[in-house]
């Protein structure tokens, strides 16, 4: 919960084809829950991805392009 502050998900090195949900479950306030993948691997082709209050992902990694996907 971010309502307090932000909070940085760091996620670990990817294995192929497992899926991840995460969610801001903040109900008020502008603080993010910003998802950070592991070294150079990307969430839909970006190096962070911010989620603002309420707002969710489930993500999929794909190791021949070293990324995580959003389904």
């Amino acid at each position: 919960d971010a309502a307090s502050g932000a909070i940085i998900v760091n996620l670990e090195v990817g294995e192929d084809l497992r899926q991840i949900s995460i969610k801001n479950t903040s109900l008020t306030g502008s603080n993010l829950v910003t998802v950070t993948p592991n070294g150079s691997d990307t969430v839909d082709g970006l190096t962070t991805f911010p989620l603002t209050p309420l707002e969710s992902i489930r993500i999929s990694y794909d190791a021949d392009d070293a990324a995580w996907w959003i389904l």
